[in-house]
């Protein structure tokens, strides 16, 4: 440590008049120390380790080459001028950050006054893996500009944020990102989903999804689901005390289609409306379906109102309109297809109108399992092998056809009936089982049955038994 001063007289304003010269080597310092300068540090408690040379009044310090450990994880070097303590809220800061490596985790332990890290930093960013970053923050410790690059395992990430914490800690932020590739399906673990390159302008304040107001507005350049790289999708969307609306526009060569959309998380069950124009969607080269036919194509518009995201939870409305689908073999419009969901007590309604049937399945079940609790209902009755497992399933079903044919050529099935057919039955899938359908002809393989009843339900035995009547049996073997 060298000092310097003009006079004696100098070292009286010490903090602006007297010049020092300073060598740290693996100095050991505690943050808990700069509550002297600010009560906003008060509990900001981390010990840390200094590396550099340091030049300048206390009040105007600069530094070319600086080094800061706060453990094995957390480090950052480069060159910094800091003007204005010991007022620290009037003190100016420009850090030129040459390297600072991090993770999620051990910038979370960090022990910050007045503010949750695990809010900024939430549990599926350690997910990013090892952090670098390279740029400059120029500012006041609570009000600054933030511009450089990031690096993760995950991909890079350009950003150009003003950032700013009021008295309250809640994080302002304005400004723009933007990465050319990355992956973003590692990040939020979903296995379909791959690599975005985007840009994204936003205008903000808060993190936490039911305090946040928030302004974007961008593109995704790409981004790849089940292995099909889309393009060319604009992106503008507001989020406000726990309600999001957004718009989604795409326009690739094999899908076209815009999205508006409007999410409530205020409330324990989130509440969502989605209006959706489907211009066109060319399923098999999204490998989406039917990847064998080139020309497979879908076009629909829908609107939903639900509350909650599960499968098996929500309640509301979904309907589709003007219904058009091709492939190379068969071509189909349907005008509308509704369905709604309802609960009372624990039974659910789960209700299907359409140009093709009408349906209801009353009681207790779960779409999710329901393949499976009747895969394990089929073994226990044809092959006596019991699941060890319990399924939820106990359900009446009522399904009315209106047109039979048009259901047989969507789902590709061999039969011929009329149109008037009816489907009803009961499942338990620990107890009673039994399917019922009813015509007045039915046509299988060159069997045909006249004014028939079909009906299969279980014994006591675990066996299947299965009756069928008709006032008439008849068969043509074409071949």
């Amino acid at each position: 440590l060298r000092l310097k001063a003009d006079s004696f007289d100098d070292y009286q304003n010490f903090m602006d008049l007297v010049h020092l010269s300073l060598n740290v080597r693996n100095a050991s310092l505690n943050t808990t120390e700069w509550s002297y300068f600010s009560d906003d540090f008060k509990g900001f408690d981390e010990q840390f380790f200094l590396d550099g040379s340091f030049q300048g009044a206390l009040s105007n310090l600069k530094s070319k080459k600086f080094e800061i450990y706060f453990n094995k994880e957390l480090y950052l070097s480069g060159a910094m001028r800091i003007r204005g303590l010991p007022d620290i809220e009037n003190t100016y800061m420009y850090f030129h950050i040459d390297e600072m490596n991090a993770t999620a985790a051990e910038i979370r332990k960090l022990k910050l006054p007045n503010a949750s890290l695990h809010q900024i930093m939430p549990e599926y960013l350690d997910n990013l893996g090892k952090m670098a970053f390279e740029g400059n923050f120029s500012g006041y410790y609570n009000d600054n500009v933030a511009f450089g690059k990031l690096y993760t395992d995950l991909g890079d990430i350009e950003a150009d944020l003003y950032l700013k914490q009021d008295s309250s800690s809640s994080l302002s932020y304005q400004g723009s990102l933007a990465s050319k590739g990355f992956k973003l399906g590692e990040l939020l673990l979903v296995d379909d989903l791959g690599v975005i390159s985007f840009d994204w302008l936003i205008d903000g304040k808060g993190l936490n999804k039911n305090t946040a107001e928030a302004k974007t507005k961008g593109s995704v350049n790409h981004i790849v689901y089940k292995g099909y790289d889309y393009e060319n999708i604009k992106i503008n969307g507001n989020i406000a005390k726990g309600l999001f609306q957004g718009d989604l526009f795409v326009e690739d060569e094999d899908l076209s289609f815009d999205f508006r959309g409007l999410i409530d998380f205020s409330e324990k069950t989130p509440r969502s409306e989605y209006f959706i124009d489907l211009k066109k969607a060319k399923l098999s080269k999204l490998n989406l379906f039917n990847q064998k036919d080139s020309i497979t194509q879908l076009s629909l518009k829908a609107q939903i109102r639900m509350l909650g995201f599960d499968l098996d939870e929500f309640l509301g409305e979904i309907k589709f309109n003007d219904i058009k689908y091709k492939d190379a073999v068969h071509q189909e419009q349907i005008d509308s297809i509704s369905i709604s969901s309802q609960k009372e007590n624990d039974l659910r309604r789960l209700t299907i109108d359409s140009d093709l049937l009408d349906a209801q399945i009353e009681g207790q079940f779960q779409l999710k399992e329901f393949n499976e609790a009747v895969s394990a209902v089929l073994r226990r009755h044809t092959e006596k092998e019991r699941v060890n497992k319990s399924f939820n399933q106990n359900f009446m079903l009522d399904v009315n056809f209106k047109d039979i044919n048009k259901v047989n050529e969507i789902l590709r099935l061999d039969i011929s009936m009329d149109s008037s057919v009816a489907l009803q039955g009961k499942f338990d899938s620990e107890g009673e089982i039994q399917l019922s359908l009813e015509g007045k002809y039915i046509e299988y393989m060159g069997i045909r049955l006249e004014e028939f009843i079909w009906v299969a339900s279980n014994t006591l035995e675990d066996s299947l038994k299965v009756l069928i009547e008709s006032t008439q049996l008849s068969y043509n073997n074409a071949l």
